[in-house]
């Protein structure tokens, strides 16, 4: 992941908007972070993004289209 090539991650989805460049949606590539206000989730491809929706819940895929913003932690 993004820790062993050596770049911090904010914990926050607001932190992490804020932090890194943001991109066009029709860019993505697999490992970049989507964000919506208050969650985010990281791209695996093909149109989907998996995302933990909360403490204690399982985590699942997501189609891209419920997000806002991606960026690229670079």
């Amino acid at each position: 992941g993004w820790h062993a090539a050596g770049v911090a991650i904010p914990r926050t989805s607001t932190d992490q908007h804020e932090r890194f460049p943001a991109l066009p949606l029709t860019t993505l590539r697999p490992g970049d972070i989507v964000w919506r206000p208050g969650h985010v989730g990281m791209y695996v491809g093909n149109g989907w993004v998996v995302h933990a929706p909360g403490t204690g819940k399982r985590v699942r895929y997501q189609p891209v289209h419920t997000y806002r913003a991606a960026h690229r932690p670079l």
